[in-house]
């Protein structure tokens, strides 16, 4: 493998300039290049493929290196403003192509916010409801995104049954089944009940950390009147932002 170092010199790139483009300190610089050099793996995958495309024996020529560069240090840009850059390459490829559809139909006068909530309803409970990766997995295998020779027996009902209700749906044959709508109604009305209940536990919970809080703040010798609700909520909130949580999806 070419030595970086010299063929940097070479070129007439410095290292702190090469540093400063792939926007990585400079002894975090060296360590790659020693990493590199040695054919042993960099710790970030992305800066792998970075070092395979700028020290590659295609680029011969400072004007080649520094315009590759300087295509590399605007998807680094990118990745540092998504906060993608830690992620792999493939994972980075899905979220900047979804961010691309999504603002896209956003400027669209007719777009569709509950198609988001839903798909947000989905990333957040798709983990413990397996249900939502089989329906992910039918149109995956459907549109040729998947091989249909690698689905299992369970996927093989689980699909059939898929493409009977749609095929119905999209021939406009389908019919209101009675026995299951009102099984329906009846599950609605025990989620809802359900979410009640974990909205009045989390009221109560509020309610005592918010007393607890003030009474503390008394006992220090604050003034009722200067106790301000909103930087209350604010402290009390920034503790249980992550305890508190979204609700997963329920079926």
């Amino acid at each position: 493998m070419n030595r970086i170092k010299p063929k940097l010199k070479v070129l007439g790139i410095t290292l702190a300039e090469c540093a400063k483009k792939l926007m990585i300190s400079r002894p975090t610089l060296n360590s790659y290049i020693d990493l590199y050099e040695k054919q042993q793996p960099i710790p970030q995958e992305k800066y792998q493929l970075v070092f395979d495309r700028l020290f590659s024996d295609d680029i011969k020529d400072k004007d080649s290196f520094l315009t590759e560069v300087d295509n590399i240090h605007f998807l680094i840009e990118r990745d540092k403003m998504l906060g993608t850059l830690e992620l792999n390459p493939e994972k980075t490829d899905v979220i900047t192509s979804v961010i691309a559809e999504m603002k896209e139909d956003m400027f669209a006068s007719d777009c569709n916010l509950d198609i988001y909530i839903f798909m947000n309803m989905l990333i957040r409970s798709y983990r413990k409801n397996s249900i939502f990766q089989s329906l992910a997995n039918y149109f995956l295998v459907l549109n040729g995104q998947i091989n249909i020779d690698n689905i299992s027996d369970d996927e093989k009902r689980f699909f059939s049954n898929c493409y009977r209700l749609f095929h119905d749906e999209l021939k406009g044959i389908s019919e209101i089944d009675d026995v299951y709508l009102k099984k329906f109604y009846k599950r609605i009305d025990v989620l809802n009940m359900e979410k009640q209940k974990q909205l009045d536990e989390l009221r109560n919970e509020l309610n005592d950390k918010i007393t607890n809080k003030i009474e503390g703040l008394i006992k220090l010798g604050v003034n009722v009147d200067d106790i301000s609700v909103e930087e209350i909520m604010e402290i009390i909130g920034k503790a249980d932002r992550n305890e508190i949580g979204i609700p997963n999806t329920v079926l």
